[in-house]
């Protein structure tokens, strides 16, 4: 009878091979096939861990009583509802926040006087609001409303003159696009990279 390999035992092979790859460099005519089925492996295996993370807010807290690691009782930390031998995890809560602007404009503008635009002002230089533009919405919001969008080539901000371009464009590095030479070397299963922040902002269609 065949010895069945379970998943924790694959993974900590699959780490001895992640060391034994980063202690050797790839060479020149490597460097394309390592990279690009690399970007594969990180972008299935980082899907399937966070696939897997879900569960753990699933999961009722482990007792006090059966916790691996001791902690004071005094001390205010969130309950693990997963343990091994090497690790607990605990699963984790960011606060999502939602702004009235309407109500803060009202609220500022009967305490202080200011009208809406100088309020917008004042709120972006104590950093309490960003703004931020989204180009493809922005030009097609200019041109229903008759506005010829004024492009320059270099960067421009809300300190630059007013007679300047409305929007300024250059170009940075932004990764590299991992692409299969042949059909047959495409995965049957090959997650997308996910995109990089703001890429919806910076689209050029």
């Amino acid at each position: 009878m065949s010895r069945v390999i379970t998943t924790l035992a694959l993974v900590k092979q699959l780490s001895e091979l992640v060391d034994a790859i980063c202690s050797r460099p790839p060479t020149d005519d490597e460097l394309a096939d390592v990279i690009g089925h690399m970007s594969r492996i990180e972008t299935k295996l980082g899907t399937t861990r966070r696939s897997w993370e879900r569960i753990t807010h699933e999961l009722p807290p482990i007792p006090r009583s059966d916790r691996t690691r001791r902690v004071d009782k005094n001390t205010r930390a969130a309950s693990p509802t997963a343990q091994g031998r090497d690790f607990e995890l605990v699963p984790q809560f960011k606060t999502v926040r939602s702004y009235n602007t309407g109500a803060i404009l009202l609220a500022v503008s009967e305490a202080t006087g200011w009208d809406t635009w100088r309020t917008m002002l004042e709120a972006r230089r104590a950093d309490a609001v960003r703004w931020s533009w989204r180009y493809t919405d922005l030009r097609n919001w200019l041109r229903s409303l008759g506005v010829t969008v004024s492009t320059g080539g270099q960067e421009t901000s809300d300190d630059d003159d007013v007679t300047g371009p409305m929007i300024g464009e250059i170009k940075k590095p932004n990764g590299v696009k991992k692409v299969y030479i042949e059909a047959a070397a495409v995965p049957e299963t090959s997650p997308p990279d996910p995109e990089p922040e703001g890429a919806d902002d910076d689209r050029t269609d």
